[in-house]
């Protein structure tokens, strides 16, 4: 089947519409799931609003073949409406125009209830079913990997989501399986050991990837839900979806585990560490109500999520206020904090300068200590002629012949 042959029968689908009376036409939408055509005067609008259905059915299949046989079905429900209009036309002109009211009732019964049978096989075209024709092919969006190794990883909750929905779409554990095994990155060893256990089944498959993504247990959980708090770099908007996605992560080990937390002991510990872990006293202030035990009915997810946006938006809104009117009023004690930045600033560069300067005077201050302690010294006795003596000078004579540049006991006249 090509793309060439699908599209001939495209054409023969509108050449087919084209020849429908109107009555018709409506009779086909109502079965196809088209309603309330009834209501549309012109045949244009409703050959659009089948053709738009038609299309939009398509394209909920990449399959080129499944496509070509939901065409020939809607193709021969317009040849079984145009033979019997066809019928009824060749009957119409063989009958006399003599005939009693009666034969045109059973004539008109008969019609109706050809066009009822007409419109309870189009409707199982639309009716969904569980070898419906229009199933959604299963595919799990993501890999299954470890998160530090794979930017593109979903995680354990997501996966358990998706094999929630193909559930609900009817699709077997064994389709489920096959792929998970796909959805698996292509170099781990996880999807090798898979491989090679083709037999197992979707309940221990599961358990296998919850070990792999290390999911806390439910008691472990119970105890992070209770202690949560709001991180430094993060906006009260975060912390609350993370504190949702401890909850269900909580919920969804309990299940695994066959393990009994009741609703409202996990949603009364969330309401508490919310009000408790929220770092902004005002927004604190204005959720509260919200996350009070009593409150009846309790507050849903999507209620409180719009309240913590408020009260957030209102803080911030406050607080630039203030910053405002804080920068009007520290116009000058700016100016004096960058004068005394600026000494400050000048008192460390000459602090080096400062501190030789006083290393130089306790040395200057040692050596004429020394000194001082020298001169006064009373033990010394000072050796002088009598004339440097009596002259009170310093004397460089020999004591024996009173010339200089020699002491006496150098002295040639010993």
């Amino acid at each position: 089947m090509t793309e060439s042959q699908l599209e001939e029968l495209e054409l023969i689908f509108e050449n087919n519409m084209t020849k429908t009376p109107i009555e018709a036409l409506i009779d086909l939408g109502e079965g196809i799931g088209i309603h309330n055509l009834s209501n549309i005067t012109k045949k244009t609008k409703i050959m659009r609003s089948i053709r738009d259905h038609v299309t939009r059915k398509m394209d909920e299949t990449d399959s080129l073949e499944e496509k070509v046989e939901y065409l020939e079905k809607i193709q021969t429900s317009f040849l079984t409406v145009l033979n019997e209009i066809h019928n009824t036309s060749a009957s119409d002109q063989s009958t006399s125009r003599t005939d009693n009211e009666n034969t045109k009732t059973t004539k008109l019964e008969d019609k109706q209830d050809g066009s009822s049978n007409l419109i309870k096989m189009l409707q199982n075209l639309a009716s969904p079913s569980d070898n419906n024709l229009f199933k959604r092919p299963l595919k799990i969006l993501g890999i299954v990997a470890s998160p530090e190794t794979n930017n593109k990883a979903i995680n354990y909750i997501n996966l358990t989501a998706q094999i929630a929905d193909a559930k609900a779409n009817k699709h077997t554990d064994d389709e489920i399986c096959r792929e998970i095994r796909k959805a698996i990155a292509t170099n781990s060893p996880l999807k090798t050991y898979f491989d090679t256990q083709v037999e197992i089944g979707l309940p221990k498959m599961l358990e296998m990837l919850r070990n792999f993504y290390r999911e806390k247990s439910a008691t472990e959980l119970f105890q992070e839900l209770g202690n949560l708090s709001q991180r430094a770099n993060e906006t009260a908007t975060e912390f609350l979806l993370r504190g949702f996605e401890v909850r269900q992560r909580l919920l969804a080990a309990a299940k695994a585990e066959n393990e009994s937390y009741e609703d409202s002991l996990v949603r009364s510990t969330f309401h508490r560490a919310v009000r408790t872990g929220l770092k902004n006293g005002q927004v604190r202030a204005q959720l509260r109500p919200y996350l009070m035990p009593g409150v009846k009915p309790p507050t849903q997810d999507d209620v409180l999520l719009r309240e913590l946006n408020l009260a957030e938006a209102e803080s911030d809104e406050t607080a630039a206020k203030q910053k405002v009117t804080t920068k009007r009023v520290n116009i000058n004690e700016a100016k004096v904090t960058d004068k005394l930045t600026t000494e400050t600033k000048v008192e460390e560069s000459l602090k080096p300068l400062l501190e030789g300067l006083n290393q130089l005077q306790n040395q200057m201050k040692e050596i004429q200590d020394q000194r001082n302690n020298y001169n006064r010294r009373t033990d010394r006795k000072i050796y002088k002629c009598d004339g440097c003596k009596k002259n009170n000078l310093y004397c460089k004579h020999c004591f024996k012949c009173g010339e200089e540049n020699h002491q006496a006991r150098n002295c040639k006249k010993n």
